[in-house]
C-alpha cells in the first residue's frame, strides 16, 4: 500500500531544506567516528534513574512538580 500524502502538510520552506542537507551532511561526515565524551561524564544528569528509580514514575514525579509549579505562579498573578 502506496502512503497518502497528507493534504494539510505544507512544503518545507528554503531554510527548511538547508537544515535537513546540513543535518544530514553532519551525520554522514560523523556517523564513523568516536564518540568524543565518556560515559562516566553522564554520571549524575539523572540520579535517581540511576539509583533504580523507574523512568516512568521519575517522568510522573517530574510533571506533578511542573504542574505544581505552575498552579503556584498563577495564583500569584
Amino acid at each position: 500500500m502506496k502512503p497518502q500524502p497528507n493534504s494539510n502538510a505544507k512544503e518545507p520552506v528554503n531554510s527548511e531544506i538547508e537544515d535537513y542537507e546540513h543535518l544530514l551532511q553532519y551525520i554522514a561526515e560523523t556517523k564513523n567516528t568516536e564518540c568524543r565524551r565518556p560515559l562516566q561524564e553522564f554520571r549524575g544528569i539523572a540520579p535517581n534513574l540511576l539509583e533504580g528509580q523507574d523512568a516512568q514514575e521519575w517522568v510522573s514525579q517530574m510533571r506533578d512538580e511542573w504542574e505544581e509549579r505552575d498552579r503556584a505562579w498563577r495564583k500569584s498573578e
